[in-house]
């Protein structure tokens, strides 16, 4: 098959592109690095050169056209997130012409879009990400809330084939509102044959247990709550942990860092454990501490993991840190357990074969011949 991608998030495209490869199909991925993250894989890269801002807007624009009006003769056509669709005015445009020449349009929900928004604002969550938290602007500053963002997300509707979540967490919303275009969920993808597994050489016993979090969108990953446990963990046992906070890195000097890292806080206010962060975490061999739900590990079918489960509360985050202190000795399992795991349920040929899978079945639906 013939396949587009369009966009980029954290690496969740371009790890798919590696499984549709690995499964002989033709990819091409057209996006920017997603800001300071440096991602590669890129086949069509947006960026600008320019430092003033308004040529720089006009320089972007100009290739969002191109890259959407390249886009002829696909298979599928996937779309990582409204957000990537510019200038947002000609989106009912730009999106009938990816219908028209192309054979399938479907939108990847993997972010924050419409539905999510509308979804957290009503109840829908038992903790999301705007929630009321010190030092963050509540949900009436959120994106995806004028007019010209429901214009953006009533075109796609109009358009798509169908709507992909990558998580139990992003497909709710979808599943309320527009219950007809949302698919089953399919995980993200991680290609582990580039990540090596690394196995710390040390002694747990008399070395210290290396935690790490990252501070990129703090509201959005509760970095409140979790420094706050951090700091409570560093007070009760000093001489048995290192706590590490860093952000803003591209993806290479990221994966660098947490070599040494034991321990991966990811977030406190998501569904599950499936954020890119965590997808390399894992792979790399890292305990990792998210806020995955019970009823996302049940909707996947997964009924052992090695994800430590916290929630948007200092004391049950510490708690949960603590426990892994006092089995500091068994981490080198748990590392292993990790890797075994993201090799099992999200490596990037198996994923890209559910998505194989079901564009398969909207072709037979629609009747149309696969190349």
């Amino acid at each position: 098959m013939k396949i587009l991608l369009l966009g980029e998030y954290s690496g969740f495209y371009s790890n798919l592109k590696k499984g549709f490869i690995k499964l002989n199909h033709e990819v091409h991925l057209c996006a920017s690095k997603d800001s300071f993250k440096e991602i590669d894989g890129i086949d069509s890269l947006i960026e600008s050169a320019y430092k003033n801002e308004f040529f720089r807007k006009i320089d972007l624009a100009i290739q969002f056209l191109f890259c959407f009006f390249k886009a002829r003769n696909y298979d599928a056509v996937f779309l990582i997130n409204q957000g990537f669709i510019e200038p947002k005015i000609f989106s009912g445009v730009i999106l009938w012409y990816l219908k028209r020449f192309n054979k399938l349009l479907f939108l990847s929900a993997c972010g924050e879009d419409v539905p999510f928004i509308r979804f957290g604002k009503a109840g829908g969550y038992k903790w999301w990400i705007y929630n009321k938290q010190p030092n963050c602007k509540g949900v009436s500053s959120a994106r995806y809330q004028n007019r010209l963002e429901y214009f953006v997300h009533n075109q796609i509707v109009k358009y798509v084939d169908g709507v992909i979540p990558s998580t139990y967490g992003y497909r709710l919303p979808w599943l309320r509102y527009h219950e007809d275009l949302v698919c089953e969920s399919i995980p993200p993808a991680i290609d582990t044959s580039t990540i090596s597994f690394i196995s710390q050489e040390k002694s747990y016993e008399d070395q210290k247990v290396v935690f790490f979090h990252g501070i990129n969108r703090p509201c959005h990953k509760g970095t409140h709550f979790i420094i706050a446990a951090l700091e409570k963990l560093r007070a009760a046992r000093p001489n048995e942990v290192e706590i590490i906070i860093d952000g803003g890195l591209p993806l290479n000097k990221y994966l660098s860092l947490l070599e040494r890292v034991d321990v991966v806080i990811d977030q406190c206010l998501g569904y599950d454990y499936m954020s890119m962060n965590a997808m390399y975490s894992l792979a790399l061999g890292k305990i990792v501490c998210v806020s995955a739900v019970d009823e996302s590990f049940n909707y996947f079918g997964i009924s052992e993991h090695p994800i430590v489960q916290i929630e948007p509360n200092v004391d049950q985050i510490f708690n949960k840190l603590h426990k892994v202190l006092d089995q500091k000795t068994d981490i080198p399992k748990m590392q292993k357990e990790s890797r075994l795991f993201v090799e099992r349920e999200n490596n990037s040929k198996r994923v890209a074969r559910l998505y194989c899978d079901l564009i398969q079945e909207k072709s037979n639906d629609r009747n149309l011949m696969l190349y």
